[in-house]
């Protein structure tokens, strides 16, 4: 398995564009500032270990039983302290990240109100919620030309679950999907059309950035370790075009309360009021067949 090609802002736009253009991702160390990160990881940390999810030994969480499984309501109850946290909304709203993310795509972009906390169990603890190979698209409809902005809480080698990414997927379409035996993970793409991909991992340190186009191929590698893997997703279209109205709510939602309940204390209670009025609003059925239709400046 390669490693994911460094890239720094250093390099001219256009040179970046087409990097993105012809690999669907790039990965920048050292983005954010260290500080930064660590405010949002402890706020995290703070949260699950209030909620009984792990314990503090020095710098480690450590992971602990009863596993609160993805879509339980001990879950939801988390989601929903950790969408209270108004610094986990700012951290996609920071502006070298705005602006990083507009000059990639030619346009203003609009920073999506659904937030993703990831907390990675050890696979030991929880195998069968390992996220399957997938691509965005499938849940974020809307725009095919949206980006994901994976930020790592956390310093973490592969062994400790980190993503894995295909390089090039983006330009292959939408893949067959399937549920796992559960039922569950709708997006998981069929294996025999996985094969012939090369999948690449990265060491992730606190401050490095990842985007990916929304058709990209990536899944959660392997954590195992005793420890968490903590992780953010923000996702990022024109603010110009179009988003589907359920990224407009919360993760999880109606398990999770609406905004209005959540942002109850914040500085900018506003800010998920509604999306800007140069966005048309799709409703949740959009067929992703119509989506695709949309034109794209990277994944043809």
């Amino acid at each position: 398995m390669q490693n994911l090609k460094d890239f720094t802002l250093s390099e001219p736009v256009l040179n970046l564009q087409e990097k993105f253009r012809e690999q669907g991702y790039l990965f920048l160390r050292s983005f954010f500032p260290l500080s930064l990160i660590q405010q949002v990881r402890d706020r995290i940390i703070s949260v699950l270990h209030l909620e009984g999810w792990g314990k503090l030994e020095k710098e480690r969480f450590i992971a602990v039983e009863p596993v609160r499984r993805i879509n339980s309501p001990p879950f939801h109850q988390c989601i929903s302290r950790l969408m209270k946290e108004e610094l986990l909304h700012d951290l996609s709203e920071h502006p070298p990240l705005r602006w990083f993310l507009s000059a990639l795509l030619g346009e203003p972009v609009f920073s999506h109100p659904r937030k993703m906390v990831r907390i990675t169990y050890p696979y030991h603890l929880n195998p069968k919620d390992r996220v399957p190979p997938h691509q965005d698209l499938f849940y974020v409809k809307g725009e095919c030309d949206t980006f994901t902005a994976w930020i790592p809480l956390g310093d973490y080698p592969p062994e400790q679950g980190g993503l894995l990414v295909a390089p090039g997927t983006h330009k292959c379409g939408l893949f067959p999907t399937q549920a796992n035996d559960e039922g569950r993970f709708g997006c998981n793409a069929i294996e025999q059309h996985l094969t012939e991909f090369e999948w690449c991992k990265a060491h992730y340190r606190p401050g490095d950035l990842l985007v990916m186009h929304s058709l990209t191929l990536h899944q959660s590698g392997m954590n195992e370790t005793d420890q968490f893997r903590l992780s953010l997703d923000c996702r990022f279209s024109s603010a110009l075009r179009s988003i589907n109205e359920d990224q407009l709510l919360p993760p999880y939602h109606p398990h999770v309360s609406d905004w209005e309940i959540l942002s109850e204390g914040w500085n900018k209670r506003d800010r998920f009021a509604a999306a800007p009025p140069t966005m048309h609003v799709h409703k949740k059925e959009k067929e992703l067949s119509e989506v695709l239709m949309t034109s794209t400046r990277f994944a043809e």
